[in-house]
C-alpha cells in the first residue's frame, strides 16, 4: 500500500512531496528539479543534520557530480525561500558536515489525493503541464554546441566556431547559471550523440544546437534550445544576414541570446529571484 501523499508546510510555504511542487502564499514557485528534490530530502528530515555525501547519492543518483553542484543547488534554494520570521536562514550548513533544514515543519495529508477520492484526468493532466511548463522556465545548467556548418564550407568554420565560443561567453556571466566550457563542448563537434547522451555524460539540463547555411550572398544561423528532460524546444530564433556584415555578428547573436533568455526564463542571479 503506497504511504498518504503529505504536504509540508513552513513559513509561507507549501512543498507538496507528491506533485515536486512548492507554493508560497498560495502562489507557485518557480524551482528547477535538481534544488527541488533537495529541499524535500531536507524537509522531510529537518532538524537533522544531512551529509553532503548522502545528499549528492540521494539527488544523483545516477550520475557523478561535484560538491559544487550541491553547493549550488543550497545557494538557489537559500534565494529562493528567503529567511523566516526571525531572520534565519531555513538551511542550515554544519561545517565539515552537511546540511539541516532548521525551519518549523508541518506534516498533514493531501486531502486531494485522498484514498477514496479519484481525480479527473483532465486535473492531473493541467497540474502535470503546469508543472513541467515550470522546469523548462528555470534553468541551472547548459551547454553550447558548436553550430553545425552546413554544406561545410571551410571559409564558414571561423564564423560557426566564433558564433559558438560567444555564446557560452555571454552566458558564463549569469551567476550561478553552470555553463560548460569550450574545451569539453568541442569534443562533440562532428560526433553524432543524442541530446539524451550528452546531456548526462555532461550533466546539464539544457542544450544549445544551431546550424550555419550560405545561400548565395547570404547566411541564416539558427539557434535552438532544448529542454533535455522532455526533448523541448522552449526558444529559438533565426538570424538572416549579409556574408559581407558578419565580422561583428558573433559578439551581436550572443547578446541578443542572453537578452532574450533573461527576459523569457527564470535564470539564476536574477534579482526576481
Amino acid at each position: 500500500m503506497n504511504p498518504p501523499p503529505i504536504i509540508y508546510k513552513f513559513g509561507s510555504f507549501r512543498l507538496d512531496a507528491s506533485r515536486r511542487l512548492l507554493f508560497s502564499n498560495r502562489q507557485l514557485v518557480p524551482i528547477a528539479p535538481k534544488p527541488l528534490e533537495s529541499l524535500l530530502v531536507l524537509v522531510q528530515r529537518h532538524g537533522q543534520i544531512v551529509p553532503k555525501d548522502e545528499l549528492i547519492k540521494l539527488i544523483w543518483a545516477d550520475a557523478f557530480v561535484e560538491e559544487a553542484n550541491l553547493s549550488q543547488n543550497i545557494f538557489l534554494l537559500r534565494k529562493v525561500l528567503g529567511r523566516d520570521r526571525e531572520g534565519r536562514q531555513y538551511i542550515e550548513t554544519v561545517p565539515r558536515r552537511g546540511y539541516r533544514f532548521v525551519g518549523k515543519v508541518q506534516e498533514e495529508q493531501d486531502p486531494s489525493l485522498d484514498a477514496g477520492v479519484k481525480q479527473r484526468p483532465d486535473r492531473i493532466s493541467s497540474r502535470d503541464r503546469l508543472s513541467a511548463d515550470l522546469k523548462s522556465r528555470f534553468i541551472t545548467s547548459i551547454a553550447i554546441l558548436p553550430l553545425e556548418n552546413v554544406g561545410a564550407d571551410p571559409d564558414m568554420e571561423y564564423f560557426s566556431e566564433g558564433v559558438t565560443e560567444s555564446i557560452i561567453n555571454a552566458l558564463s556571466q549569469i551567476p550561478q547559471l553552470r555553463v560548460i566550457a569550450r574545451t569539453r563542448v568541442f569534443r562533440y563537434k562532428g560526433r553524432k550523440t543524442s541530446l539524451q547522451q550528452l546531456a548526462r555524460e555532461l550533466n546539464v539540463e539544457t542544450v544549445v544546437t544551431g546550424r550555419l547555411i550560405i545561400h548565395g550572398d547570404r547566411l541564416t544561423v539558427q539557434i535552438e534550445f532544448t529542454n533535455v528532460a522532455d526533448e523541448s524546444q522552449f526558444w529559438g530564433k533565426r538570424y538572416d544576414l549579409k556574408i559581407t556584415d558578419i565580422s561583428e555578428t558573433p559578439v551581436e547573436i550572443s547578446q541578443d541570446v542572453l537578452t532574450q533568455l533573461r527576459s523569457k526564463l527564470e535564470l539564476p542571479g536574477d534579482e526576481h529571484l
